[in-house]
């Protein structure tokens, strides 16, 4: 499998695109809030870059000394818009309120999410591992742009962290309604239809075939926007996001009061986040019954599945943009979060999946290649919970193995000595492999994710 094809141009700023609404321009006389980039010298003089929605743009701002001295880069400036004394010249707009850069203050989005959590929207902190002298460089106004559009997406992903739920619920009862004794619209029945073959199929043999999972990956959702906005709707229709999109509109119409409220907090499945580790999720059991609900009530539950399924997208998709940390020193690790539906023995098993590519090793490693991590845990008994991280590098490979239950990791440690000659026969001139029991170490929380309140 070749990461780098599955995943290639997808970009920052199409995939915060797509979490945030597409306001109307302004209008003379009406105020809005923009984010400060810097100055930029034109031939009539100084005029302000300022980041408004998701693109950047010149404008003529009317202030007093004061406040101009005040404008730093990140700050949230509120102007009114003026009318212009020459209809080419650049928009003009009053200078009537400035809050601090990001930086000099998080506030998190109120509302509980899962666990107690709620989401801090991330500024521009300085990482505690950036020499000092990086910290105090300006930022240009393309990081400043993008640590914008990152955090406008806060509010979204806030609230999407306390309606999500992993997409176990989901398959299974949209396996259970498959096999339901009721008559349902075509329609309905087709767009279920669509999402469980969007699961990754394993043989018979327990196999995955190598470019079967590769395009897996590249229909899982998290590049659907990104697909869009390189003009390839085609590819986009079919993967797992627009089939999810499309059962939900069928829903909807179904269901004209909504899902109701979402299930209990504490049986959600944590969200990915850039400082975690993929979590094993064990397989779900059906939570609806032909024979003794209403139809009613299980079009309601499978709706309420769906948007939790599709919040939790939304996240996947916000995991995998940059912190604001390597945004800002440039140390930028590509990371996907990906999480893959998989048909087995006709049930789903979810494999959460994380793609890292790593560009950040000493010049000597350079010359070996980019380093790449693929991070997954699986849940299926009678194995249970298995954790694994594989890391290649040019002709190099890695595979270290963790394994919950002691039984397991003997069974697999068993196993090590094939997986080794099978991966010098696949052109690697070193395989190392080991196997633990136990599970894999946690990494140091960063700055810009999900706060606990309750610490």
């Amino acid at each position: 499998m070749n990461p780098a094809a599955a995943i290639q141009s997808q970009m920052l700023q199409t995939l915060l695109e797509a979490l945030q609404p597409i306001a109307a321009p302004p209008k003379v006389g009406e105020k809005v809030e923009a984010r400060f980039l810097g100055w930029a010298a034109t031939a009539t003089g100084d005029e302000a870059r300022v980041q408004m929605g998701s693109g950047a743009v010149t404008l003529r701002i009317t202030a007093d000394a004061t406040r101009r001295s005040a404008l730093q880069p990140g700050s949230i400036l509120t102007l009114e818009v003026e009318r212009p004394e020459h209809g080419a010249e650049p928009a003009r707009m009053r200078l009537v309120g400035i809050a601090p850069a990001a930086g000099e203050r998080q506030t998190p989005v109120e509302g509980p999410g899962p666990l107690g959590r709620t989401f801090a929207p991330p500024g521009p902190i300085a990482s505690p591992t950036a020499s000092p002298a990086a910290a105090r460089e300006p930022i240009s106004p393309e990081t400043a742009a993008r640590l914008a559009l990152r955090a406008a997406a806060g509010p979204v992903i806030g609230g999407a962290l306390a309606r999500q739920n992993g997409l176990a619920p989901l398959f299974a009862n949209l396996e259970a309604l498959e096999r339901a004794p009721i008559l349902l619209p075509s329609a309905l029945t087709n767009a279920a239809s669509a999402v469980l073959k969007a699961r990754l199929p394993v043989v018979g043999d327990g196999l995955i075939v190598p470019e079967v999972l590769q395009q897996a990956v590249a229909d899982s959702g998290i590049f659907h926007e990104a697909r869009l906005g390189h003009g390839d709707p085609a590819e986009a229709a079919f993967d797992l996001k627009s089939t999810l999109l499309i059962l939900r509109q069928v829903l909807r119409s179904m269901v004209p009061d909504g899902a109701g409220p979402s299930a209990a907090a504490h049986g959600r499945v944590p969200p990915p986040s850039r400082d975690g580790v993929p979590v094993a999720q064990p397989q779900a059991a059906p939570t609806i019954d032909a024979v003794t609900q209403p139809v009613s009530a299980i079009l309601e539950t499978v709706l309420k599945d769906t948007e939790a399924a599709l919040d939790r997208l939304s996240i996947s998709q916000f995991a995998s943009l940059p912190s604001p940390v390597e945004l800002q020193t440039a140390q930028l690790h590509n990371r996907w979060f990906i999480e893959l539906p998989m048909a087995l023995q006709g049930r789903t098993v979810m494999l959460p999946l994380e793609i890292e590519e790593d560009g950040s090793g000493a010049p000597a490693d350079a010359a070996q290649g980019r380093l790449w991590r693929i991070r997954f845990a699986l849940d299926i008994e009678p194995m249970g919970p298995v954790h694994a991280m594989v890391t290649m590098q040019g002709k190099l490979i890695g595979v270290f193995v963790w394994a919950e239950r002691e039984a397991t990791s003997q069974l697999v440690r068993s196993f090590s000595p094939d997986l080794e000659a099978a991966l010098l026969g696949s052109d690697f001139e070193r395989a190392d492999i080991e196997v633990m029991t136990g599970q894999p170490q946690r990494r140091a929380p960063m700055a810009g994710q999900y706060l606990d309140r309750r610490s």
